[in-house]
């Protein structure tokens, strides 16, 4: 449910910019071509949802405010730690969808327990394709609102002591695949696929709900 993703001005980036640089915004009239060419439909369905949104292949953080969320689709490095940390304690909203290595330091800033997804466990899967198997919402939220399950790949298991699982795969009793909760006065939302939002991944009715 991308509208719940971006309730206040959106930033929407592929990587961090160093500290000081600046950060080009990308053609948006262009969307196929260049990094966001993949995820052309989920800017469009962000676009439409989200207050003043600012599409840029870098973001620097220091250009943040509290009322900002920035949303992290498969970022192409590491990602600095301690600013988002402070970003979102001061009261900014983050939102993550990667299931690369370039998540790693902040799900374990974060005390995210994350465990690569195990080929042909966890079903149902589509078409008896271990690496694909459908999570199903777990806690309601309002990410998951009317999504009945969503298509994923090879996602990271995700788990919390007090995030809140939105999705699982493999059922009720499955490892999460998705978190959400509070970090000081702001918002997370992990989700440990990025594929979930491809141009071909959006052409199912239950992803762009």
């Amino acid at each position: 449910h991308l509208g719940a993703l971006t309730l206040a001005a959106a930033l929407i980036s592929l990587s961090i910019a160093a500290p000081g640089a600046l950060a080009a915004p990308l053609d948006a009239s262009s969307p196929n071509d260049g990094p966001w060419g993949r995820f052309s439909d989920a800017l469009t369905l962000i676009e439409q949802s989200a207050r003043s949104p600012l599409i840029r292949e870098e973001v620097e953080l220091g250009a943040l405010v509290p009322s900002d969320s920035l949303v992290l689709i498969a970022p192409d490095g590491p990602l600095p730690v301690q600013p988002l940390l402070q970003f979102m304690r001061s009261g900014g909203r983050l939102a993550i969808f990667d299931e690369s290595d370039a998540i790693l330091p902040l799900l374990r800033a974060f005390e995210i327990d994350r465990r690569p997804h195990a080929t042909g466990s966890y079903p149902p899967h589509l078409r008896g394709d271990g690496d694909l198997p459908i999570a199903t919402p777990d806690t309601a939220h309002p990410t998951n609102q009317g999504v009945d399950a969503l298509l994923m790949h090879s996602p990271l298991q995700l788990d919390h002591a007090s995030l809140t699982p939105l999705f699982r795969v493999g059922g009720a009793n499955g490892p999460g695949v998705a978190l959400a909760g509070a970090v000081g006065q702001g918002r997370l939302l992990v989700f440990g696929d990025s594929s979930m939002l491809t141009d071909q991944q959006l052409r199912l009715a239950s992803h762009r709900a």
